[in-house]
């Protein structure tokens, strides 16, 4: 109980720092490679916990929703969710209770969005291997 108020306790990361691009980004040469490579493998069908699928730009558009898609005690089915089908606009999907995972609520040449967090996490910790170095048993 007392590692539950610790965990809530602690403070957000600090705003990531970026340099602010002047040019255009393309986001199928530029964006869509990197998050297909290290995002999609779990945020690309409609099993992820938090429903944000990042395989497509409408997917990272909508976002991600706190709400519980597993929960063995509902009693009623929820609403679908289906992108391109149950909502259309980006305020549509906010009315279905989900969030942006790309605004940001700093300013300059600082951003603080989850999206942010989480790659500027990744740049900064070592690449996984993906090996524990053991051989594996047949």
């Amino acid at each position: 109980m007392v590692w539950l108020f610790v965990a809530c306790a602690m403070k957000a990361p600090a705003p990531v720092a970026f340099q602010i691009q002047t040019r255009n980004i393309d986001y199928l040469k530029e964006v869509k490679p990197i998050l297909d490579k290290r995002c999609a493998v779990c945020h690309s069908c409609y099993n992820s916990p938090c429903q944000l699928k990042l395989d497509s730009f409408e997917g990272a558009d909508r976002g991600a929703t706190k709400r519980a898609v597993y929960n063995a005690t509902r009693l009623k089915s929820m609403d679908p969710t289906r992108l391109f089908t149950d909502a259309q606009s980006t305020g549509e999907w906010r009315q279905k209770e989900f969030f942006s995972v790309t605004d940001s609520k700093a300013s300059g040449e600082l951003n603080d969005s989850i999206m942010i967090e989480l790659l500027s996490h990744k740049m900064k910790t070592q690449k996984a291997s993906g090996s524990t170095g053991r051989k594996p048993t047949i």
